[in-house]
């Protein structure tokens, strides 16, 4: 296939990929959560009937949304999605792709050398980051912490304590301390526009008196058995970076305290193994497969390092404890 022909074959999925985010945006899916004739919802989406109607071919041709008579409804696949949490995450995930990829193609355009490690700026693109990974926090809560040898007790003591390297937008620390309300939360940001949103972001929750942000560096953290459990984005960090935070964080981990990161994976010859390895670039990171980075984190001490079997995507959870 020539260059122009796969440009060609892409073109459809990007297209696709665009009609689903602005379906969503414009409150076109919201409004899918039962049968509804297409006049109805253009006028619930803001949207001109004609566009309503082509975006809804689109979701129907991606068997996303489906006709019902002279109704459309949400197909299976969506129906989850058009409400509530999902509804949120599904927005989210689609910015934060939608975002970045528009912020690859900018930059090669007007400054290619400023391209590598996580820059950004955009406010649209930094909140949806940031919700989405605070996403898994109700299920890391519902999953792994109970079954962490006293990790519960702690966080209900009075006395525990979260860390969150590179909270970005505080949205992790937030969603630590409305999942665990007797906790306290330590973010680490050193990035000027990210820590300004999370300053925002703590006082719109209410928890300024909860948790505090430091325009720090992970490898200036100097606490001391301080914390329960930390958030530790290995991807986001260069391998150098990465081993001084995994002794920086060990010290300031409480005995028997947890460490949360999570490796993407960039094996593969294949498209997803590429756009891994980009990503990593992108991102700050290096190619590291999980299994490199469990063993780092093995050799610099903690114990019951365990990589979650990846079940979709390339993103791999990895976990493990301070000993005691």
């Amino acid at each position: 296939m020539t260059a122009q022909g796969r440009i060609a074959s892409l073109s459809t999925p990007v297209w696709e990929l665009a009609a689903l985010a602005a379906a969503v945006e414009s409150g076109l899916v919201a409004a899918l959560d039962e049968p509804r004739e297409v006049g109805e919802l253009a006028e619930r989406a803001g949207l001109p009937v004609a566009v309503a109607t082509a975006l809804l071919d689109v979701l129907a041709a991606m068997d996303l949304a489906e006709r019902d008579g002279d109704r459309w409804v949400a197909g299976a696949q969506l129906e989850p999605a058009t409400r509530g949490p999902r509804l949120g995450a599904m927005r989210d995930d689609l910015r934060t792709t939608l975002l970045q990829a528009h912020a690859l193609f900018a930059t090669a355009r007007s400054d290619p050398q400023a391209l590598g490690g996580w820059r950004h700026t955009d406010e649209d693109l930094l909140q949806a980051q940031g919700r989405l990974s605070a996403s898994v926090i109700p299920m890391l809560a519902q999953v792994l912490f109970p079954h962490v040898p006293g990790l519960l007790a702690r966080l209900e003591s009075g006395s525990g304590a979260f860390l969150d390297v590179g909270a970005g937008v505080a949205a992790v620390s937030i969603a630590m301390c409305r999942q665990y309300p007797a906790i306290r939360a330590v973010g680490l940001e050193p990035a000027s526009v990210p820590l300004a949103l999370a300053r925002r972001n703590v006082v719109d929750a209410g928890m300024e008196h909860r948790i505090d942000l430091r325009d720090q560096r992970v490898e200036e953290l100097d606490d001391d058995a301080a914390f329960d459990v930390a958030w530790l984005p290995a991807s986001f960090l260069s391998a150098d970076t990465f081993s001084v935070a995994l002794d920086t964080v060990h010290r300031a981990l409480r005995p028997g305290g947890l460490l949360l990161t999570g490796a993407l994976d960039p094996r593969g010859a294949d498209g997803e193994g590429a756009v891994a390895r980009l990503r990593l670039i992108l991102w700050g990171g290096e190619s590291l497969t999980p299994d490199e980075v469990a063993a780092m984190i093995a050799a610099a001490g903690y114990v019951g390092v365990t990589a979650v079997p990846r079940q979709s995507g390339r993103l791999v959870p990895i976990h493990a404890r301070r000993p005691g």
